[in-house]
């Protein structure tokens, strides 16, 4: 089994249906479950290689696929409570820890409030359609029987990670090209509607074991000191276990459970078992913390429900303490967590259910005294600019006949780091190239006037991004783009409600 890093590009629409709602309408989730992925992979995987082939078994009973989350999509944790005067957001985690928190009381004129956990994407478009129903016996239309649903827009790009076997990867590469593999498949509802075209692709991670291991040991220190133990170097740390995908947790009893328990979810399985000892005599559950609900599905093929299962909302914190470790259980227990992060917890894992971070700082950190020179490297997001600002209000006054909101929603999905190559980039998968060099016509091919230049509205967006670029850097570019994106689109709502 190898370790994989999965993208996958909406080459249509997609509609990933839970439940309905109602009786005609359909909602789609915002994610692609790791089920999901494996069912649209096994269907290709039928319709070309069949299932009587040796290597099937290996790749969808033993495979491991994870949930598949688009660009720009935000974990909001139970840690995470916003000023009820002010919004702001804050982790109260830490002063959880240190102070056995009982009151989220700040003063008579406010108070913290929880945020709503969970999966959030502010810059996912999603489209809303209305068809006819067709009968899947007769394969035609009901008459006058109309329903509708939402679904995520084509372009949109989600990541994901998987451990599959490769020779059983290569028997469906397509385009794929060095250790790539590459390959279309359909993913959701109405397949055969224009909906749920997808390009999957299978990229090998660069990360050695070495440095997964260095990075997990940085990221379990700065935790401690963010939070302010001051007995990490005396071999006391806190682990913090963050699902990123619902979990199911069940007891010795096959009854679901509301907390993790070491011995029946982490020290079940046989290469754990010898790290038992260490649990009961030196770790303890600090706390548990999250959301419940129930996670329903429908399976497309069988046009059915699947099984609803009662899970933990990805954002559920458990906190480990450990007193007393030395330097070989240090070892032993980084091991673990790497393992943990890689396999996950509880039940259904194979599908993408109990994904988990380690310590990973997921709301605002506590400020600290640092003393910055000028070759300190600091990474920063970019603050209010009043310039981006003014700029993007001409800009949007001029081209909100032209753009419709959508594009620029479909364009600001791109991470920082990849925004600028998207608009400045000449390549033909370029975002704006690829609609310069269309034949047919569209909004960025339409000239207008702007900063005294008369040039076509993808040019003048790219000649904004060149020029940041040039003076302050790719990544400070990409920051920038994606908040004058922001702004662009804000002015288009207070043009239209105004």
């Amino acid at each position: 089994m190898e370790k994989w890093n999965v993208v996958i590009e909406a080459l249509q629409p997609i509609s990933i249906a839970s439940m309905p709602d109602r009786e005609t309408h359909w909602d789609t989730t915002i994610i692609i479950p790791g089920s999901t992925l494996r069912g649209a992979v096994a269907e290709e995987w039928r319709n070309r290689i069949g299932f009587d082939h040796p290597l099937t078994s290996q790749l969808f009973q033993q495979g491991r696929w994870c949930d598949a989350l688009p660009e720009g999509t935000e974990l909001i944790t139970a840690d995470l409570f916003y000023s009820k005067r002010t919004q702001e957001k804050k982790s109260i985690l830490a002063d959880y820890i240190r102070q056995q928190l009982t009151s989220l009381k700040v003063n008579e004129n406010d108070s913290l409030l929880p945020a709503e956990q969970g999966i959030v994407n502010d810059y996912l478009v999603l489209n809303q359609a209305v068809n006819i129903s067709v009968s899947p016996t007769r394969n035609a239309a009901r008459h006058g029987y109309l329903y509708s649903l939402s679904a995520i827009a084509e372009g949109t790009l989600f990541t994901a990670r998987a451990t599959l076997p490769r020779e059983a990867l290569q028997l469906l590469n397509e385009t794929g090209q060095g250790d790539d593999i590459s390959f279309t498949c359909y993913i959701g509802k109405k397949r055969s509607s224009g909906y749920g075209k997808v390009r999957v692709t299978f990229q090998e991670p660069k990360q050695d074991e070495e440095s997964i291991r260095q990075d997990l040991w940085k990221r379990i220190k700065e935790y401690n000191m963010l939070i302010g133990n001051e007995d990490f170097e005396h071999g006391t740390w806190y682990i913090a276990l963050i699902s990123i995908s619902p979990l199911i947790l069940l007891d010795r009893f096959l009854r679901y459970a509301m907390a993790i328990d070491w011995e029946t979810h982490i020290c079940d399985e046989d290469e754990h078992k010898p790290l038992k000892d260490l649990f009961s005599e030196k770790g303890k559950l600090v706390v548990s913390w999250g959301v419940s609900s129930m996670r329903h599905g429908w399976n497309s093929a069988w046009n059915l429900p699947k099984q609803a299962e009662w899970v933990l909302k990805p954002g559920t914190i458990h906190v480990f303490k450990f007193t007393n470790l030395t330097f070989e259980e240090q070892k032993a227990l980084v091991d673990l967590l790497i393992s943990l992060e890689e396999k996950g917890i509880g039940e259904r894992r194979e599908e993408g259910f109990g994904q988990v971070i380690v310590n990973h700082w997921i709301g605002d950190k506590p400020k600290r005294n640092v003393n910055v020179t000028q070759d300190t490297n600091v990474s920063e997001t970019v603050a209010f600019d009043s310039k981006v600002l003014e700029k993007a209000e001409k800009f949007a006054k001029e081209i909100e006949s032209v753009i419709k909101k959508s594009q620029l929603y479909e364009l600001q999905q791109y991470a920082a780091e990849k925004i600028v190559e998207q608009i400045c980039g000449k390549g033909p998968d370029c975002y704006i190239e690829k609609r310069l060099v269309r034949k047919s016509k569209n909004g960025w091919k339409r000239k207008i006037e702007f900063d005294g230049n008369k040039q076509m509205v993808g040019e003048h967006l790219r000649n904004i991004v060149n020029e940041w670029r040039e003076r302050d850097g790719e990544k400070k570019a990409g920051e920038k783009a994606k908040a004058f994106l922001r702004y662009v689109i804000g002015y288009y709502d207070i043009h239209h409600n105004g």
